[in-house]
């Protein structure tokens, strides 16, 4: 059954863009086909066909077929481009996640409780360099294919990465600021201290702003590697449902052995 609903939907996908040129062909062989028949009944006579209806109307039939050629090109043309859009929003998600996902798993997995990871966590950011980011202006097309809300989605996914890297630098920004001069005045280098003893060190408005920054990171960055998955996925589904047949890239998370940060691969039609 699904071998057959894919070949339908194939079928669909490849109607139209071809269907139209296909009904054209065969209005103009209906066309002459007719004009042949009233000949041969006699309702035309065979020297005006010869003389000058074939003429005009080839005339106006290799202006038209020409016109309509070069929209059939536009429209291949046009679905081309949005192929490869949603082949590079894909990439851009891949990289995008790739990037969080390597700080989760090198960093921000290294310190499991709440103690530790609110003096320990280094502040190392996310870097300056990493500047892709999703170019939804290309995909406006899923809004007019009934994908107005993943349109969204995707939005919505480039402002959480944002939004993940800003808390990751607001963190570091404080703990070179204000937090790494406050352990070393209070001399906690390198030693166990608890949570009542920080808060006695750093005060309770410098403690509490040190807490919610360091959960900040550790949500954002959790939420939002799991969020472009999640939005990763959808945009993959709808692909396959408008270009049937059409290969893109799946972008999924790694087992827990491997080393490497991604899996992004080409998924073969129909798989």
């Amino acid at each position: 059954m699904d071998a057959k609903v894919s070949r339908w939907e194939k079928a669909k996908s490849w109607l139209a863009i071809e269907g139209p040129w296909l009904g054209y062909l065969c209005l103009i062989v209906l066309l002459f086909a007719g004009i042949l028949l009233a000949a041969l009944h006699g309702h035309i006579d065979s020297k005006d066909v010869v003389g000058w209806l074939f003429p005009l109307i080839g005339t106006f039939l290799g202006a038209f077929l020409a016109f309509r050629f070069q929209e059939l090109k536009d429209r291949r043309a046009e679905q081309r481009r949005q192929i490869d859009a949603v082949n590079r929003t894909l990439l851009t998600i891949g990289a995008q996640f790739n990037h969080l996902y390597a700080y989760e798993r090198g960093v921000l997995a290294q310190f499991v409780g709440a103690g530790e990871r609110m003096l320990n966590l280094p502040a190392t950011g996310l870097g300056d360099s990493f500047d892709v980011r999703l170019a939804t202006e290309d995909l406006v097309f899923l809004a007019y294919q009934g994908h107005a809300q993943l349109l969204m989605d995707l939005t919505i996914e480039q402002g959480r990465f944002d939004c993940a890297r800003e808390v990751v630098a607001a963190r570091c920004e404080m703990m070179v600021q204000e937090i790494q001069p406050l352990i070393e005045q209070h001399n906690l280098n390198g030693r166990m201290v608890s949570s009542d003893e920080v808060k006695a060190a750093f005060g309770e408005r410098m403690f509490g702003a040190l807490e919610t920054a360091t959960n900040q990171v550790y949500f954002h960055i959790t939420s939002t590697a799991e969020s472009l998955l999640s939005t990763s996925d959808k945009l993959h589904a709808a692909a396959k449902k408008m270009f049937p047949g059409v290969r893109f890239m799946k972008v999924s998370k790694p087992p827990p052995d491997e080393k490497a940060p991604t899996n992004a691969a080409i998924e073969q039609p129909g798989s």
